[in-house]
């Protein structure tokens, strides 16, 4: 099995400023990070695993695993990789995964990926419906979907 690895480098390449490993007892993989608004590093990707370490019991997308081989995971870390913020599960009880990540200057995540299930579609006047592509705009706080489309 193995985890997401997330390193910090000095700005030279020539030190590592810290490396912390996310996930649980499945295969784990981070694929994409982007800075938020307050310098705390999302990190997102995919994992098997349904006791991802770094996935929040309460106040998030999805605490609990949505099932299939795989989920897309969103995981909040401070910006010194000490310690997890938030994580949310993202996707449908299919395989999903995140592939893409980026924040806005008001705090919302955004995020891109790929699923096998049906994702729905949220406050989107365009989808194509059937659609193995997703794109979502999630408040800062990982609590909520403003809007999602296929």
């Amino acid at each position: 099995m193995q985890d997401a690895v997330v390193l910090k480098l000095a700005p030279s390449c020539n030190s590592i400023l810290f490396s912390t490993l996310l996930g649980g007892s499945k295969d784990d993989a981070a694929y994409i990070l982007a800075l938020g608004k307050n310098n705390n590093i999302y990190v997102a990707g995919g994992t098997g695993s349904n006791d991802f370490k770094g996935i929040s019991k309460t106040g998030v997308l999805n605490s609990s695993y949505l099932g299939g081989e795989c989920d897309g995971f969103i995981v909040e870390l401070d910006n010194n990789g000490t310690s997890v913020i938030k994580g949310t599960y993202i996707g449908t009880d299919k395989a999903d995964q995140v592939y893409g990540i980026e924040t806005d200057k008001f705090g919302f995540v955004y995020v891109m990926g790929t699923s096998e299930g049906d994702m729905k579609v949220i406050n989107a006047s365009y989808s194509s419906i059937g659609s193995k592509q997703f794109i979502a705009k999630i408040e800062a706080d990982l609590s909520a979907c403003v809007y999602s489309t296929v």
